[in-house]
Protein backbone atom coordinates (compact mmCIF):
# COMPACT_ATOMS: atom_id res chain seq x y z
CA UNK A 1 0.00 0.00 0.00
CA UNK A 2 1.60 3.26 -1.40
CA UNK A 3 0.52 6.12 0.69
CA UNK A 4 0.14 9.63 -0.70
CA UNK A 5 0.54 11.39 2.53
CA UNK A 6 2.16 14.88 1.63
CA UNK A 7 4.46 15.23 4.81
CA UNK A 8 7.70 16.00 4.87
CA UNK A 9 8.01 14.23 7.88
CA UNK A 10 6.05 11.03 7.14
CA UNK A 11 7.64 10.84 4.00
CA UNK A 12 10.83 10.66 5.68
CA UNK A 13 9.79 7.86 8.07
CA UNK A 14 8.01 6.26 5.39
CA UNK A 15 11.31 5.54 4.11
CA UNK A 16 12.64 3.56 7.24
CA UNK A 17 9.02 1.88 8.28
CA UNK A 18 9.05 0.35 4.67
CA UNK A 19 12.59 -0.52 4.98
CA UNK A 20 11.25 -2.23 8.63
CA UNK A 21 8.01 -3.54 6.92
CA UNK A 22 9.94 -5.59 4.69
CA UNK A 23 12.62 -7.19 7.09
CA UNK A 24 9.61 -8.32 8.83
CA UNK A 25 8.00 -9.73 6.07
CA UNK A 26 11.14 -11.32 4.33
CA UNK A 27 12.41 -12.84 7.53
CA UNK A 28 11.97 -16.06 8.86
CA UNK A 29 13.61 -15.58 12.37
CA UNK A 30 11.41 -14.54 14.84
CA UNK A 31 14.13 -12.66 16.46
CA UNK A 32 15.16 -11.07 13.60
CA UNK A 33 11.13 -9.89 12.92
CA UNK A 34 10.93 -9.10 16.43
CA UNK A 35 14.52 -6.71 16.17
CA UNK A 36 12.29 -4.86 13.37
CA UNK A 37 9.43 -4.24 15.16
CA UNK A 38 11.32 -2.63 18.15
CA UNK A 39 12.60 -0.63 15.53
CA UNK A 40 9.17 -0.32 14.23
CA UNK A 41 7.54 0.94 17.38
CA UNK A 42 10.32 3.52 17.48
CA UNK A 43 9.81 4.65 14.18
CA UNK A 44 5.72 5.25 14.66
CA UNK A 45 6.33 6.53 18.28
CA UNK A 46 7.65 9.73 16.28
CA UNK A 47 4.54 10.20 13.69
CA UNK A 48 2.07 9.78 16.80
CA UNK A 49 4.11 11.86 18.40
CA UNK A 50 4.63 14.70 16.27
CA UNK A 51 4.98 18.20 17.05
CA UNK A 52 3.07 19.21 13.31
CA UNK A 53 0.11 17.67 14.44
CA UNK A 54 -2.85 19.09 12.96
CA UNK A 55 -6.17 17.53 13.76
CA UNK A 56 -7.86 19.28 10.88
CA UNK A 57 -5.36 18.13 8.96
CA UNK A 58 -6.67 15.14 6.35
CA UNK A 59 -3.47 14.43 6.07
CA UNK A 60 -2.29 13.90 9.92
CA UNK A 61 -5.53 12.06 10.46
CA UNK A 62 -4.31 9.53 7.77
CA UNK A 63 -0.79 9.25 9.12
CA UNK A 64 -2.04 8.65 12.77
CA UNK A 65 -4.72 5.90 11.46
CA UNK A 66 -1.36 4.07 9.64
CA UNK A 67 0.66 4.85 12.51
CA UNK A 68 -1.40 3.05 14.93
CA UNK A 69 -2.63 0.04 12.75
CA UNK A 70 2.00 -0.10 12.22
CA UNK A 71 2.53 0.14 16.35
CA UNK A 72 -0.72 -2.55 16.68
CA UNK A 73 1.63 -4.96 14.23
CA UNK A 74 4.33 -4.59 15.79
CA UNK A 75 3.56 -4.82 18.87
CA UNK A 76 1.48 -8.42 18.39
CA UNK A 77 4.90 -9.47 16.65
CA UNK A 78 6.60 -8.35 19.73
CA UNK A 79 4.55 -10.15 22.10
CA UNK A 80 4.37 -13.71 19.18
CA UNK A 81 8.13 -13.45 20.09
CA UNK A 82 7.88 -13.60 23.56
CA UNK A 83 5.79 -16.31 23.67
CA UNK A 84 7.88 -18.19 20.93
CA UNK A 85 10.74 -17.94 23.37
CA UNK A 86 9.09 -18.86 26.62
CA UNK A 87 7.71 -22.06 24.70
CA UNK A 88 11.99 -22.54 23.75
CA UNK A 89 12.94 -22.11 26.97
Amino acid sequence: MKTTIACPIFRQQEKTIDRLTRQINQSKDIQEKANAAHELLEETSILLNCEKYDEQSGDCMHCVMISKMRTETAQILLKASQLGGAREG
